[in-house]
């Protein structure tokens, strides 16, 4: 997918961020976007990025490694920018794959970023 349009907006707290459009195939709930520090314009444009996922959505691109086709990450692609390497785990600190602002992206391991995911409906309270 190739990028539609790209806004900058101001947050309430003062940080400034991108809202990415992507020309899309087909329509997610959540609308054809993701969000981005403007940090990352360069890397935004570098590339064609694409949603991808079903009940978690990500943004992702394309490459072939040794014959095969990989997914990218956005987030992944960020976070080797900034860190000089690629961490292993990368936590979406919302549960929002969509949202790959600064603030919402921490380091993490596979185990912290466990106790971070959504329950699946059930209920630790008890009622009668």
């Amino acid at each position: 997918m190739a990028i539609a349009k790209i806004e900058e907006y101001r947050q309430q707290d003062g940080n400034d961020v991108l809202k990415v459009y992507l020309h899309s195939f087909q329509l997610f709930e959540t609308g054809d976007y993701f969000y981005t520090d403007p940090f990352f314009m360069d890397l935004v444009q570098a590339y064609s990025w694409c949603i991808q996922g079903k009940d978690h959505l990500y943004i992702t691109r394309g490459e072939r490694v040794f014959g095969k086709r990989i997914s990218i990450y956005f987030y992944r692609n960020m976070a080797s920018v900034v860190l000089n390497y690629s961490p292993d785990c990368v936590d979406h600190i919302n549960n929002v794959g969509l949202d790959n602002t600064n603030n919402n992206l921490n380091v993490s391991d596979y185990s912290k970023n466990g106790f971070n995911k959504r329950t699946k409906g059930y209920s630790t309270s008890y009622s009668r």
